[in-house]
């Protein structure tokens, strides 16, 4: 009967409403306790309750359809039977979570004797670990059965109070019921259905818990914000990903280390750094004390100034040539800080790798369907070709070189091209749009893995630390570590990486601009016009093209001015002089620096714009339907905006619903669960609330209920006046006829 009223039917639920015999024995399964002969079975009655008020709820679903039987329905079930399966399920959930609980306690206090947990695992007969898995389904059994009827019973409840004029809100009447949905893992969402927002109940999966806040966040920082369409698209579209996330970070935090370094993380990353910052105050502290044991006396900073001491001795010397007692602190804070990453490592891994491959081949998958369906290009080869690009230009030069210089052999240039191979994977990841091949796609699976940003800094991180125990000069990069634990210091640095291309191609104009100011400088005032101001004379200025641009480039972009690049002008040469010192200051020193700043205060507006864009979405229009704050609070004040967005229209309620949906079968499923599965099979957005909700619907509902009144009242006013009018005719004519009569 269930089945058949689903969808909706308007023919079997009146069929079955008029059959009053099937109405009086879900009245009677509602108000009865069955007594002792199934004081045991608790799993059957609840099933017969649930069946009992699915089958009352079904029949109500055709509510705009079939008013007739809607309204015969209302009068023949109590309100307060209802209330009171209410308190009683109520009290069976309590009681079961009470006895999971309990059971999970005693289990756990087992394994903490490891022992006697042992002990209880040898002794266990089969019978015994029947008998044990036979508990716990029933007690599953249980708990799906009072959810269910749980559902039915608010579905039911609000069906009922919808006519009742006196009571909008079935939760305003009935603080229980609203009570009881809060604290319980029933849940519901608004659902666009026959023309109507209807309210649609569901149950929480038991791993809701675990949908936590990096991935939520990870999540919205993705999100195409601009429109509800947009929105509830990106939703949809991700979540398999979120579900994948919760259930993982579900099994995870089972574990209980795993628990352990979850909570311990953040403390964890603060220790690390403050000990990086101390392995590098020990490496300033032993470096100066190890080059001061050597200065017979002299002052540090004034042997420093004395060039042939500067070159000869500090430059050698600055490899850290450490005292004993540096040394041993440096080994013990590296071994510590490298333990430590080690151990993020590892976490981070746990944590992530296994959500990034899945959905890297997920990925994968749906791509290769799109590409096959559509016909698109599998693979992007420009970074094939810049890369080989790149690699003929070093070949190119390093040839040119080596026809013009002799300092350098074939193993110096050899050395260059070992550097390349880091780029390889990368250009091999990007070459790949669709993987035509299972190996081609487990590669970018595992690079997406070991690409993923915190992996990869912390793996860089200990790299860094562990080569640093060798050359301490390197652990001073570990204190980039930073820029991980600020989101301060993040916006910063996406306001230089996200104009990378515009800054280089700026840079090279830089390149551009000091080649041909050095090749004019070189040709007009000639070689001898080079000079360094800032080194001694001995070491003289530069002697060929090649040096003389090194010294350009150093000064040029330092200073901005190529004045201290070459010597006073003569005489001869001063008008070219004024001109070619001006242009250069002019075009490189104003304009071109000017062009490096623009663009990063551009890029940190256009940043600080979107993420107040964003905010302002986020506060002032809901994430579902897209109604936005002004609009929906003016209506009147019962009307509150944030009740909408945290109750009615909750953005992850949809996330939970549309996993309960998809996971339920659908004989198993409603009229609005169909309709909405069968919405989400087609990519259909249509059941989802679109500037509108329930309570905006039953205020224009009784808006229309008032006017049709009025009207009534003035039609029935005017009938009144146009029969008193026909009596008063009457009347006269009656009249007259009697005086005619006389």
């Amino acid at each position: 009967m269930i089945e058949a009223c689903h969808g909706p039917c308007a023919e079997n639920q009146m069929l079955i409403i008029n059959h009053l015999r099937a109405l009086g024995a879900c009245k009677n399964i509602l108000s009865c306790d069955f007594g002792p002969k199934l004081e045991k079975e608790e799993v059957v009655k609840a099933q017969l309750y649930a069946s009992a008020t699915t089958l009352l709820s079904a029949l109500l679903e055709s509510r705009g359809e079939n008013s007739t039987g809607h309204s015969v329905l209302c009068e023949q079930i109590p309100t307060r039977m209802l209330e009171q399966r209410m308190i009683v399920i109520s009290e069976a959930k309590e009681s079961l979570k009470k006895k999971i609980k309990k059971r999970e306690k005693q289990r756990s206090s087992l394994k903490r004797k490891n022992w006697k947990f042992i002990k209880s695992k040898l002794l266990e007969t089969a019978g015994m670990k029947a008998e044990r898995l036979d508990a716990k389904k029933e007690e599953i059994d249980l708990k799906r059965e009072l959810d269910s009827e749980l559902r039915a019973n608010l579905m039911l409840k609000r069906e009922i109070t919808f006519g009742n004029k006196d009571s909008e809100n079935v939760f305003e009447s009935d603080s229980h019921s609203g009570d009881m949905l809060s604290r319980s893992m029933i849940k519901s969402v608004e659902v666009y259905w026959n023309g109507r927002c209807e309210h649609c109940f569901f149950t929480l999966p038991d791993e809701w818990r675990s949908l936590n806040k990096v991935t939520k966040e990870s999540f919205l920082q993705k999100c195409d914000l601009s429109t509800s369409e947009t929105r509830v698209r990106s939703l949809v579209e991700n979540v398999d990903m979120l579900k994948d996330s919760m259930k993982y970070q579900y099994r995870l935090s089972k574990r209980t280390l795993y628990r352990r370094m979850r909570e311990l993380y953040f403390p964890l990353k603060k220790i690390i750094y403050i000990l990086v910052i101390l392995l590098n105050l020990n490496i300033l502290f032993s470096t100066k004390n190890a080059i001061n044991e050597n200065l017979d006396g002299r002052n540090l900073t004034a042997a420093a100034m004395e060039q042939e001491f500067y070159i000869n001795y500090v430059v050698p010397e600055i490899k850290l040539k450490s005292n004993d007692e540096g040394k041993s602190m440096s080994e013990l804070l590296s071994m510590t800080i490298f333990s430590g990453y080690c151990a993020i490592i590892v976490f981070v891994m746990i944590s992530f790798s296994r959500l990034v491959w899945i959905e890297s081949y997920r990925s994968w998958k749906r791509s290769l369907d799109k590409g096959m369906r559509s016909g698109k290009q599998r693979h992007n080869y420009a970074p094939i070709v810049n890369f080989l690009g790149v690699v003929a230009f070093t070949i190119a030069y390093c040839y040119i070189h080596a026809l013009t210089s002799t300092e350098m052999t074939t193993v110096d240039y050899a050395k260059f091209f070992p550097y390349f191979l880091l780029f390889l994977p990368t250009v091999i990841r990007r070459f790949f749009i669709v993987p035509r091949s299972r190996l081609a796609s487990y590669y970018c699976a595992l690079y997406d893995v070991i690409m993923h940003a915190q992996l990869r800094n912390h793996i860089l991180l200990a790299i860094i630390i562990f080569i640093g125990r060798t050359n301490p000069m390197l652990s001073s990069l570990a204190l980039f570590d930073v820029m991980t634990m600020s989101r301060t210091l993040q916006s910063v640095l996406r306001a230089v990486i996200k104009p990378a291309n515009q800054l280089g191609q700026t840079f090279f104009l830089f390149v551009v601009v000091i080649t041909v100011y050095t090749c004019i400088a070189y040709r007009i005032f000639g070689k001898e016009e080079f000079s360094s101001l800032e080194v001694d004379e001995d070491l003289g200025g530069c002697t060929t093209l090649w040096e003389c641009w090194w010294l350009s480039m150093y000064i040029g972009i330092r200073k901005g001015d190529m004045g201290e690049a070459l010597d006073v002008n003569t005489v001869s040469t001063s008008q070219w002089r004024v001109l070619y010192d001006l242009t250069f200051y002019m075009i490189l020193g104003v304009l071109l620096f000017n062009m490096v700043t623009g663009i990063i205060l551009d890029t940190f507006q256009q940043l600080r714009h979107d993420m107040e864009e964003r905010n302002d979405i986020w506060e002032n229009e809901n994430f579902i339907s897209g109604i936005k704050r002004a609009q929906y609070e003016e209506l009147g004040p019962e009307y509150n905006f944030k009740t909408l967005c945290d109750h009615d229209q909750h953005l992850w309620n949809y996330f939970f619903f549309i996993v309960y949906v998809r996971q339920k079968k659908s004989e198993a499923c409603n009229g609005c669960e169909s309709y909405v599965k069968q919405c989400l099979e087609k990519n259909d957005s249509s059941w989802i609330p679109t500037r509108t909700s329930s309570q905006m619907e039953s205020k224009q509902v009784g808006q229309n209920n008032q006017r049709s009144a009025d009207d009534w009242f003035k039609e029935i006013v005017g009938k009144m006046e146009k029969l008193e009018a026909k009596v008063e005719d009457l009347s006269a004519a009656q009249a007259a006829d009697g005086v005619g009569g006389h």
